[in-house]
């Protein structure tokens, strides 16, 4: 069957990418069709397609800004996170890369996809719309952009610099690195999210003496939040 024969050409549904045609028939037309393939080909054993919203899942590196909603269909998600495309050969850690080239760095798309679903999957109950459009619009793209200074170090062959006078420096982008790192920490608490994190502490039986030898053994670990007051 043409692709002018099918019943289904040029009458697919844009919001979820289905063609029944191509789905249970001939799936080789899907790519002529111009179907929404992601969705398509998407595989359904991976958890992190059961963590996260069908839509959200699917335009996670993309322009799209509006992801869809969470799975109550109730709280709209906004994020920007757009993924360049893979840029082969003149990647510079293309040598390390275990992902197959395509439209769109399978690195960075698969490092915000993680990131998302445990974000997603932790707070989702507990975060309002507007907490959810800073952590979609302020949040994932330092996350995006710490992944791209990642893949950049990735790629380096030494870590030291020499400029024309000779003179040896640590290469800057591990500077840059645990800048974003800091901002992650700052963002985090400015958000309001880190009241929820918790801290594990010794028990408060552990006595040591005075040359730093224990004289108690510790019963465990017991947990101690941070209660941090959110910010308006």
């Amino acid at each position: 069957m043409s692709v002018d024969e099918c019943p289904s050409f040029g009458k697919q549904s844009v919001e979820d990418g289905q063609c029944s045609a191509c789905m249970d028939k001939k799936k080789e037309l899907f790519k002529a069709c111009n179907v929404h393939t992601i969705s398509l080909l998407r595989d359904d054993s991976d958890s992190e397609v059961h963590e996260l919203p069908r839509r959200f899942h699917d335009n996670i590196g993309k322009m799209f800004i509006q992801k869809g909603f969470d799975h109550t269909g109730v709280k709209q998600i906004l994020s920007w996170e757009t993924v360049k495309p893979c840029r082969g050969e003149q990647c510079i850690a293309y040598n390390l890369c275990e992902y197959t080239e395509g439209s769109r760095c399978k690195v960075e798309a698969t490092y915000l996809r993680q990131v998302s679903a445990i974000i997603y999957r932790s707070y989702i109950s507990v975060m309002d719309e507007p907490t959810m459009m800073r952590v979609g619009l302020h949040l994932m793209p330092i996350y995006q952009n710490l992944c791209r200074l990642k893949i950049y170090e990735a790629g380096l062959v030494d870590l030291i610099t020499e400029d024309s006078k000779g003179k040896s420096s640590i290469n800057p982008v591990y500077k840059e690195m645990r800048e974003h790192i800091k901002l992650l920490e700052q963002t985090w608490r400015s958000i309001g999210l880190t009241q929820y994190f918790v801290d594990a502490v010794p028990d408060a039986d552990v006595v040591f003496d005075k040359e730093g030898e224990q004289l108690e053994v510790p019963t465990g670990l017991k947990k101690k939040t941070r209660p941090i007051k959110r910010r308006l």
